[in-house]
């Protein structure tokens, strides 16, 4: 899109760059290509902004660049390029996500650049880009059943992502057991106990119970719980984490014969 001045009569087109599926960054606001038609080297700033637009929340982030000179002719511009930027307001919903992991929840937003003259703030160019953002909700948990006894010695825990990963995306998923002592609920025993076993950034959504983990004590009963993860380059982005389940573990008599009193496995 380009919005010709007729003061200055300064002409810039603007190209945004469409970010890539189901992901939405910051620093997507600056990724643009930009063609100086005016013959002439121009003191330019960027105007960016990104709106949720599934729900009224409005204008989530609104941030400008540092002024720097656009020479004639075409320029591809990054984030790098325009530092240092400054955030005008950002919702708060958002705030945390955008500043710590640098991306967004789920949610359908538009995100707009404009290059604005330094001089008289005369807007000479607008593009804007539509963006699906569709992360993982909560895992849900498969195996062992809630409130089951389970009586083998090495269990397998399973569970599954309420819906599909998008393209581009990895997923991880740390799982937690603990002990659920006297009248403890499942939750009370996740929030307040040690960990009995615990494994991070799993590929995949099944894990049989390590031989080289702590067995467990017989007529015990557990609570456990799946967090999911996107592995993004710089940081692991929470997702949801699962209902909490518990789990009594109840074997039958000859592998209840083979186990130490203090259930690390060892003979």
């Amino acid at each position: 899109m380009t919005i010709q001045s007729s003061r200055s009569q300064e002409r810039v087109t603007i190209r945004l760059t469409q970010p890539p599926p189901n992901q939405l960054r910051i620093g997507d606001l600056w990724k643009i290509d930009l063609d100086n038609q005016s013959g002439r080297p121009l003191e330019v700033y960027l105007h960016g902004t990104a709106e949720e637009t599934s729900i009224p929340d409005g204008i989530i982030a609104d941030a400008r660049t540092k002024v720097f000179t656009l020479q004639p002719g075409r320029t591809r511009v990054t984030g790098n390029d325009v530092q240092p930027v400054t955030v005008d307001e950002s919702n708060p919903r958002y705030r945390d996500a955008l500043l710590q992991t640098g991306s967004v929840p789920t949610g359908d937003y538009t995100i707009c650049c404009e290059v604005i003259l330094a001089e008289n703030d005369q807007v000479l160019g607008r593009d804007c880009k539509f963006v699906i953002i569709n992360r993982l909700t909560i895992p849900i948990l498969i195996t062992p059943p809630d409130e089951s006894d389970v009586a083998e010695l090495l269990p397998v825990f399973s569970w599954m992502p309420s819906m599909p990963p998008g393209p581009g995306q990895r997923i991880s998923y740390d799982i937690r057991v603990v002990e659920i002592f006297g009248k403890q609920t499942p939750a009370d025993a996740i929030a307040r106990n040690p960990a009995w076993f615990e494994q991070q950034r799993l590929p995949r959504v099944t894990l049989q119970y390590p031989v080289s983990a702590r067995r467990f004590q017989p007529q015990q009963r557990y609570a456990w719980k799946i967090a999911a993860f996107e592995d993004g380059a710089r940081a692991r982005i929470p997702l949801g984490e699962s209902e909490i389940w518990s789990f009594t573990y109840m074997p039958s008599s000859a592998d209840n014969g083979g186990d130490d009193d203090d259930g690390d496995g060892r003979d």
